[in-house]
C-alpha cells in the first residue's frame, strides 16, 4: 500500500452459536501490532438479524498509516452489551519505504597471503600460504597456469627469477578479488642467517605444558622436528616423558643448519632433498554427473603418492609420475588432493565442481 492510501477490507463470518444476532451486532478493531493498525477503522454493524448458521459479509474501510512498516490489526465480533465473542479475524498490509537504507558493505576479504620468506636464490624454492574463509572459490595463479585450490592451503615454488604469483578470491556474490605475492630472487647465498630456539619453560612435570618459540632470519626454509613451519612463530608442546625438539633451517646456499633444545648448534651438511610436486593438473573443473576428469602429476625427490578426493584416499603408494580418473556420482565441489612423500611431505590440491544433469 501506498502512504494514506484507502482500501476496504470484507470478511465473511458465519453465525455458530445457538443464538441470533441483532443488528447492533459489531465487528470491532480489539488491537494490532503497532499504535497506527487500526488503520482508521470503525466498528462495522451487523446492520440485520442474523440466525444460527447463518453467514454474511461484513465490510471495513480502512486509511493505509502515514508511515513505513508493516501492519496488523486484530478484529472480533461483540454483541449488544459490548461482550467479545468468537474467532479473532485480522488485516495486514505493508507500507514499503521508498527510500530503503543502503545494503551493507561486502565484507573486506584478507586470505593472510605469506611466504616462509620473500628472498630465495635462484632455484631455491619457498612455502607460500594463505587461510581464507567463506568464499565461492580461491584460485592460484603461476604464470599462465591458474589451478583450483583450498582456502587454507599452501604452494611451493623454486623460481629461478624474481615472481610475482597470485592468488584469486572469488566471494559468494561472485564479485573476484587478486592478490599478488612477490618472492624476490637474488644471486648469492652467503648473506647472514640467524637462529634463536628457546622454550618457556625446559623442565615440566609429565601432563604439563610449555610453549616452544623460535625467530630465524635470512634462510631458505624452517623445520620443526621434519615439519615446515614459519620462521618467526612458537608452539605449545605437551610431552609425555622427556623429548627433544629439534628446529631445522635450509640456508640460502643449500647448507643445513639446526637448533635443539634452546641451545643453537649448525651443521652445515647437506640434507636430503624434499619432495616437490613439479606438476598437478587436472583436465576441467567444471563437468555434469556422468562425466569423468583427468588428473596428471609430476614429482621430485619423492618416494610415491597418494591421492584424496575431499579426504577420500583413491591411491595409495602410488607413482611419483603418473595419471588417475575419477567420476564422481553426485553434484557437488570436490577437493582432489596430491600427496607426495619422502624425506618430508608436499601436497597440493586442486578444485572441481560437479553440476547435477540439465533436465532436456
Amino acid at each position: 500500500m501506498a502512504l494514506g492510501q484507502d482500501f476496504s477490507k470484507v470478511w465473511r463470518v458465519s453465525n455458530s452459536g445457538n443464538c441470533a444476532w441483532e443488528p447492533d451486532f459489531a465487528l470491532a478493531y480489539v488491537n494490532g501490532n503497532r499504535a497506527e493498525a487500526r488503520m482508521g477503522g470503525q466498528p462495522v454493524l451487523v446492520g440485520r438479524r442474523v440466525l444460527p448458521g447463518e453467514v454474511i459479509d461484513l465490510t471495513a474501510y480502512l486509511r493505509a498509516p502515514q508511515t513505513y512498516g508493516t501492519f496488523q490489526g486484530f478484529w472480533q465480533m461483540r454483541d449488544s452489551a459490548g461482550q467479545y465473542f468468537g474467532e479473532v479475524v485480522w488485516v495486514g498490509i505493508q507500507v514499503p519505504d521508498p527510500n530503503p537504507p543502503p545494503p551493507p558493505p561486502p565484507a573486506t576479504i584478507n586470505p593472510n597471503l605469506r611466504a616462509d620468506t620473500n628472498y630465495v636464490n635462484a632455484g631455491q624454492c619457498t612455502n607460500i600460504r594463505w587461510d581464507v574463509d567463506n568464499v565461492s572459490a580461491v584460485y592460484f595463479i603461476d604464470g599462465g597456469n591458474v589451478q583450483g585450490v583450498g582456502g587454507h592451503d599452501t604452494r611451493s615454488v623454486c623460481p629461478y627469477q624474481t615472481t610475482t604469483y597470485t592468488l584469486r578470491v572469488v566471494a559468494n556474490g561472485g564479485a573476484s578479488s587478486d592478490f599478488p605475492i612477490t618472492i624476490n630472487v637474488g644471486g648469492g647465498g652467503n648473506a647472514p642467517y640467524s637462529i634463536n630456539f628457546w622454550a618457556d619453560r625446559t623442565d615440566i612435570d609429565r601432563g604439563q605444558c610449555t610453549t616452544l618459540r623460535w625467530d630465524v632470519q635470512n634462510v631458505n626454509a624452517v623445520y620443526l622436528d621434519n615439519e615446515g613451519v614459519p620462521g618467526v612463530s612458537s608452539r605449545e608442546v605437551c610431552p609425555g616423558s622427556s623429548h627433544t625438539y629439534k628446529l631445522k633451517v635450509v640456508k640460502r646456499d643449500g647448507g643445513v643448519g639446526r637448533a635443539r633444545g634452546a641451545h643453537q648448534c649448525q651443521d652445515v651438511q647437506p640434507q636430503q632433498n624434499n619432495p616437490k610436486i613439479e606438476e598437478f593438473s587436472v583436465n576441467t573443473n567444471q563437468i555434469r554427473i556422468g562425466q569423468c576428469v583427468n588428473f596428471n602429476w609430476r614429482t621430485r625427490d619423492a618416494a610415491g603418492v597418494n591421492f584424496y578426493r575431499s579426504g577420500m584416499a583413491l591411491l595409495q603408494g602410488g607413482p611419483t609420475q603418473g595419471g588417475i580418473q575419477d567420476c564422481p556420482d553426485a553434484p557437488g565441489n570436490y577437493d582432489y588432493t596430491l600427496d607426495a612423500y619422502g624425506a618430508g611431505n608436499v601436497s597440493q590440491t586442486v578444485t572441481v565442481q560437479v553440476s547435477p544433469v540439465q533436465p532436456r
